[in-house]
């Protein structure tokens, strides 16, 4: 849960640039067409409309996508990925595929998320494009992750990672990074586990500081150092409260919940009751099950 909701942070941030992006590549498209147009050049001007509702209805998707409707979402990237195509725009249609298939991780339609993060690195592949290509395959282990397939993130997370690293970039380091502590971790690695969560915390990108610890709490609980595992969940809890981060600060009560339980102190109950009020107030109702099983025990 921690890593992938560093990933989620992360990949917002990059959608709020790509936004930005949408909207300035909108308005030189419609320029363009109004120019073409004057000059009555109508082929010229009808492409450069179609290219701006290309980026326009990418743009209705994302607005749909971030709001959790996911079924408008789909529609209206599946018809910029039509106008895309019937443009031959190929970077439009790798873009697209891209966002179809962190849609469908969201989804939990595996296959399909499968499908498109393949199209979208085969074009990245054969145009040479490296720096797409590896932010692709950064977000493909994210999802791997989020489908709790940890074995299968750990390929695709070290490429991206090596790459980001020989760039210097430590904003997609930290993605990476992160995917591979916490793939580690639920694999049992424990060291290597330490190794990348401790590589995010040498990073000077505070956002996934937190939910290095977490991972951090998690090693240490299954090396069966219940201090040191407190310690670190206690510290991610402190961050992700004072950041207002309520998906992780539930994960992190409960954490601390299970330690506090193992330790037989009386504080595993109000922790685990902190925990339970979050899930319910996120809706997460798996979460919500699991930690009412975990109040009734404790």
């Amino acid at each position: 849960a921690s890593a992938t909701r560093a990933a989620l942070s992360i990949y917002q941030a990059g959608l709020d640039a790509t936004t930005t992006l949408l909207r300035l590549e909108t308005q030189i498209h419609v320029q363009r067409s109004l120019t073409r147009l004057r000059q009555r050049e109508m082929r010229q001007a009808w492409h450069e409309a179609r290219l701006a509702h290309f980026h326009a209805v990418t743009m209705l998707g994302i607005v749909s996508d971030q709001s959790g409707d996911y079924a408008s979402a789909h529609e209206h990237y599946s018809a910029a990925l039509a106008v895309a195509e019937q443009l031959s725009y190929e970077a439009g249609i790798a873009q697209t595929h891209h966002y179809l298939a962190m849609l469908a991780g969201r989804r939990e339609d595996l296959v399909q998320a499968l499908r498109h993060f393949e199209e979208a690195i085969a074009f990245y592949e054969r145009v040479g494009d490296k720096l797409n290509r590896e932010y692709v395959r950064g977000n493909l282990a994210s999802m791997y992750i989020q489908a709790r397939q940890f074995a299968a993130a750990l390929e695709p997370a070290a490429q991206a990672l090596h790459f980001f690293t020989a760039m210097g970039n430590d904003f997609r380091v930290a993605q990476n990074a992160s995917n591979l502590a916490e793939a580690h971790a639920e694999l049992g690695n424990l060291d290597q586990a330490e190794h990348y969560a401790r590589l995010v915390l040498g990073r000077e990108e505070p956002q996934s500081h937190p939910y290095a610890l977490y991972t951090l709490g998690t090693v240490y609980l299954r090396r069966h150092d219940l201090a040191e595992a407190a310690r670190f969940y206690d510290q991610s809890r402190r961050i992700a409260e004072s950041n207002d981060d309520s998906y992780l600060l539930a994960f992190a009560w409960r954490a601390l919940g299970e330690v506090y339980q193992a330790q037989a102190q009386p504080a595993a109950q109000p922790a685990l009751h902190h925990a339970l009020a979050l899930f319910k107030q996120l809706n997460l109702a798996d979460e919500v099950r699991r930690t009412e099983a975990l109040v009734a025990d404790a």
